[in-house]
């Protein structure tokens, strides 16, 4: 009798979408060694404070196979953040892209590629809270992104964005008004 092969599962979440400035970057994470990964500690990144978070990341790094997808804000203005989010998706799982994989998700997002790409795509209502491998997705998502973010402080830092990272609050808001557009902001953005 032939054994059963027991599909790795890939979690995916992406970071960004609501973003006024900056790219929206996906990460896809499949667990590699169970022994060494913190299942008691991940959760959702909104739940965990940004020290947690970077805490975590290299636990997630030792543990798991990690890939990125990155589109930027250039991109998601020609494209739209629907198909912006699908194709970080996809360029997150292009390393998974055989069939030992299951991808597990926690929003609908390119599913026309996803069912080539997995054996199996599952979704779940918060994924981030009942899928540990989502939950270790957004964490790596949400930390990557912030560094990206803290980069491009450094070039325009009249936006600040090292502290609300591209988000559109109330700072973030009145500095468009007083500077303009940066190279970085999302022009079809409604501000």
């Amino acid at each position: 009798m032939e054994k059963c092969k027991i599909a790795i599962i890939v979690g995916v979440d992406e970071v960004g979408r609501g973003a006024l400035a900056g790219p929206l970057v996906a990460a896809a994470v499949a667990v590699r060694d169970a022994r060494r990964f913190p299942i008691g500690e991940v959760r959702d990144s909104k739940l965990l404070s940004d020290r947690d978070r970077r805490r975590l990341v290299p636990l997630l790094t030792q543990s798991c196979e990690i890939h990125y997808g990155i589109v930027s804000n250039r991109l998601i203005d020609r494209i739209g953040i629907q198909a912006a989010n699908a194709l970080a998706i996809d360029m997150a799982l292009q390393a998974f892209c055989n069939g030992e994989y299951a991808l597990h998700s926690d929003h609908v997002a390119s599913f026309h590629k996803l069912t080539t790409l997995a054996i199996s795509v599952e979704l779940h209502v918060h994924g981030e809270s009942v899928v540990p491998e989502i939950a270790a997705a957004s964490i790596a998502a949400k930390v990557f992104r912030d560094d990206l973010m803290i980069g491009l402080h450094q070039e325009h830092s009249g936006y600040n964005f090292a502290q609300h990272k591209g988000y559109g609050t109330a700072e973030h808001r009145a500095r468009l008004r007083r500077f303009g557009f940066s190279p970085v902001h999302r022009r079809s953005f409604a501000m």
